[in-house]
């Protein structure tokens, strides 16, 4: 648990610009950001940007930080989350893309090979038909594969 007291002094120093003090925030916290980028990148080399992101931001907001409305440990989560909830929207737009291009027709190379099932331990699945009409409209139709079925449904 952090003592309000050396935090606020060490939060002072480091605003008055002593290194020790931002390295001795950064040695304590540096773990917890680390960790929560990780969890979010599943990358360790995505994680360490952005960990250092994270840490640039500290930096630069230090003095907004006010120890009568909260921890520091809520105040670095907060700005932890915030930064990897714009990371996200920022990479969103290039998932799209990718999505988009994938739809159109180009292909990526693939990294991984996936295994692909030669037998079948069940019978093909009889249920999803598609019809297509003359207006280009389709419709799925299915047929219950049992009579039992049928008859609780009340389909012959």
């Amino acid at each position: 648990m952090e003592d309000v007291q050396v935090v606020a002094m060490l939060v002072r120093r480091c605003i008055a610009g002593d290194s020790a003090a931002w390295e001795e925030i950064v040695q304590t916290y540096n773990r917890r950001i680390y960790n929560i980028c990780y969890r979010f990148a599943g990358s360790g080399d995505d994680a360490q940007d952005l960990t250092q992101e994270v840490f640039i931001k500290m930096y630069r907001t230090l003095p907004s930080y006010d120890h009568t409305k909260g921890a520091f440990v809520t105040w670095v989560t907060t700005i932890t989350r915030n930064l990897l909830v714009d990371h996200f929207r920022k990479t969103k737009q290039d998932r799209m893309t990718d999505s988009m291009d994938t739809a159109a027709g180009v292909r990526r190379p693939r990294t991984t090979r996936t295994p692909s099932l030669s037998v079948s331990k069940f019978p093909t699945n009889p249920l999803p038909r598609t019809r297509t009409y003359a207006a280009g409209r389709s419709e799925r139709r299915f047929t219950l594969p049992w009579p039992s079925c049928r008859q609780s449904f009340g389909k012959q």
